[in-house]
């Protein structure tokens, strides 16, 4: 029994669980958590460091509240390492003005989540209004909704010291003043300032296939993902044009159409040929199955032999079952025979990760000294839409 006032160690777990605890409650209820706040001293701590370990403000009066809680308490600021937005359009103005001053009170602030501030992308001057003068010494990561970038905001991204992660949606065209209007418009004019060569702090880079159309330099990147990509592997040897043996995780979005079989990625795709030093591959399928292939395999020779990590969402396991009307147990088996295989035969993979339905990850391991298959659902962090970001 807990029992108030009492010091933190009389609780009978180290603080290091408290803390994962109170984290994995923060992630489902931030409510829960912060309830737990109020319970003793002893918890207090863990809980509101989970608690403020990664906000969220999603709303003008939550970012005022939180504004006004971390200018009350300033040890609470230090304690917040990440901050997802969000608001509705027409609070925007303001909000922005709010989490602007918010975010200049944070000293550690490493993440910055944009998911909830815009539709397709965060338009330039939101993204300006937010971060132009802006002290974030310590932010290394901007996820979520992508950027519009253009040249002023590129000048106040090169601010940014530790800045490693962007999402980038497009970049306003410009081009050399020297250029003639006629190599423009015929598309012989190369744009500038490229990206990369502005940015060359940048390890982690979000973009679509479009995107890095208009990239001539690789940068320092070695994390990528590649956003809404027809399956063609046209785009892939861009890719591997481009950026090559630097990259060491890769994720991609990966459209099939009306497509037959298993589409197994390592039919797709040569990888040990385009990405010889790719430690991490998530592919990320959409798209509706056909039908049945006669012959299909899986391919070992196509994975690197530095590969550590395969993630796969295949949209088959739920199409055999609405389609084809195949069982749990038939799908099952198939996806499960596929992580075994390359958990026994590839060279250096450990870990492969398969999506179940909506919202379900499988990590598949082999265990004691006889490689025993096991699986279970992995942890949140383990299949993240970030893990690709996160791999060095």
């Amino acid at each position: 029994m807990v029992i108030p006032g009492r010091p933190f160690e009389d609780l009978h777990l180290p603080t290091e669980v408290w803390l994962r605890l109170f984290g994995y409650t923060a992630a489902i209820s931030p409510t829960s958590a912060l309830h737990a706040t109020m319970l003793c001293r002893g918890l207090r701590d863990a809980a509101e460091e989970a608690l403020y370990l990664f906000s969220e403000v999603r709303t003008l009066g939550a970012a005022q509240k939180f504004l006004a809680a971390i200018s009350k308490h300033p040890e609470l600021a230090r304690l917040v390492r990440g901050l997802r937005l969000g608001c509705t359009p027409n609070q925007t103005e303001k909000y922005i003005s709010v989490v602007r001053e918010v975010i200049t009170k944070l000293p550690r602030l490493v993440t910055l989540d944009l998911e909830g501030l815009g539709e397709i992308c965060v338009a330039e001057t939101t993204a300006s209004d937010l971060l132009c003068g802006a002290s974030l010494p310590s932010l290394r990561r901007i996820r979520g909704m992508p950027l519009y970038l253009s040249p002023s905001l590129l000048a106040i991204l090169r601010t940014l010291p530790q800045l490693e992660e962007l999402p980038v949606y497009a970049y306003t065209p410009v081009y050399h003043p020297d250029m003639d209007s006629a190599d423009i418009q015929d598309g012989n004019a190369r744009r500038l300032p490229d990206i990369l060569d502005e940015l060359p702090r940048l390890r982690a880079l979000s973009c679509s296939k479009t995107t890095l159309d208009e990239m001539f330099t690789a940068g320092n990147i070695t994390a990528l993902c590649i956003t809404a990509t027809a399956a063609s592997v046209s785009h892939i040897n861009r890719i591997s044009a481009l950026f090559g043996r630097q990259i060491l995780s890769l994720r991609v979005e990966r459209e099939l159409v009306r497509y037959l079989g298993m589409a197994y990625p390592t039919e797709w795709i040569n990888w040990n040929k385009k990405f010889p030093n790719l430690k991490f591959l998530d592919v990320q399928d959409s798209g509706r199955r056909k039908g049945d292939c006669s012959s299909e395999r899986v391919t070992l020779e196509s994975l690197p032999d530095s590969l550590t990590t395969l993630i796969w969402s295949p949209t088959w396991v739920m199409d055999c079952a609405l389609i084809d009307g195949r069982s749990e147990e038939w799908r099952r088996d198939k996806i499960q025979t596929f992580a075994e295989v390359i958990l026994r035969y590839a060279l250096a993979v450990k870990t492969v990760i398969y999506r179940w339905g909506n919202d379900k990850f499988y990590q598949c391991t082999l265990v004691g000294k006889d490689e025993r298959y096991h699986e279970c659902l992995a942890e949140s962090q383990v299949a993240d839409q970030y893990a690709w970001a996160d791999e060095r």
